[in-house]
């Protein structure tokens, strides 16, 4: 049987959307409950606002500009937002988990380049998407 539902994504109606999820920490204390506690909380809000992650990125090492501490940032641009079409949002769990992993080829800021590829960056603690 087909699953007709629709639900409610930002106020706006629309059917279940696809997503891809990001997760970092860099705090030396805590790393792995750190990941684990923003996983449980963007995985709970992509299930009650019907939204399906297909993949999940994570990065777990020091905070710095420099995009080659990041390898699960930079699999998410360039093999996942750039190239593919099959989904059309970004989760992570707040602007902090993303605003130290901007460098290079990345010095736009992520929501700006996941916008340029038609995608929609959600962080999922505001419930409301990075306005450009």
């Amino acid at each position: 049987m087909k699953n007709n539902s629709v639900v409610t994504v930002l106020g706006q109606r629309s059917p279940s959307a696809r997503a891809v999820a990001y997760f970092r920490s860099s705090s030396q204390v805590d790393r792995e409950y750190a990941i684990l506690c923003q996983q449980d909380q963007v995985r709970c809000w992509a299930e009650e606002h019907g939204i399906e992650i297909i993949h999940e990125f994570c990065d777990i090492g020091p905070s710095g500009p420099d995009i080659s501490e990041h390898p699960a940032f930079t699999e998410m641009l360039n093999e996942w937002i750039k190239p593919r079409s099959d989904f059309e949002l970004v989760l992570c769990f707040d602007a902090s988990r993303l605003g130290r992993c901007v460098s290079g080829d990345f010095a736009e800021q992520p929501a700006e380049f996941v916008h340029q590829h038609k995608k929609r960056l959600i962080y999922t603690s505001t419930n409301k998407p990075q306005s450009r």
